[in-house]
């Protein structure tokens, strides 16, 4: 069931992704893993895709979250099990 795409036959080709989700995401990393030379996300919205938890920073802030930030928090790479400093220093400032 899980082996039905093969990999390694999309060396260098171009590829569409169908869906916004986990799995679709997972596929592009597997497909960058594997050297695809282009990947196409087709879905219904446009969103940015980002580490769940920046989305769930963004969405459950109650103060707007700037953009600045947002990237910063990208860019960092989302290391599992390492505290984001700057989600604790923007709690800190809100409780002041």
């Amino acid at each position: 069931m899980f082996d039905e795409t093969d990999y390694d036959a999309l060396t260098g080709k171009r590829v569409a992704i169908v869906g916004f989700g986990a799995f679709a995401v997972e596929n592009i990393r597997t497909c960058c893993e594997h050297r695809v030379d282009k990947i196409f996300l087709v879905c219904r919205r446009k969103n940015l895709c980002m580490p769940r938890m920046v989305s769930w920073w963004i969405n459950g802030s109650a103060f707007p979250v700037s953009s600045a930030d947002v990237l910063r928090e990208m860019e960092v790479g989302m290391i599992p099990l390492t505290p984001l400093p700057s989600f604790f220093r923007g709690c800190a400032q809100a409780e002041t």
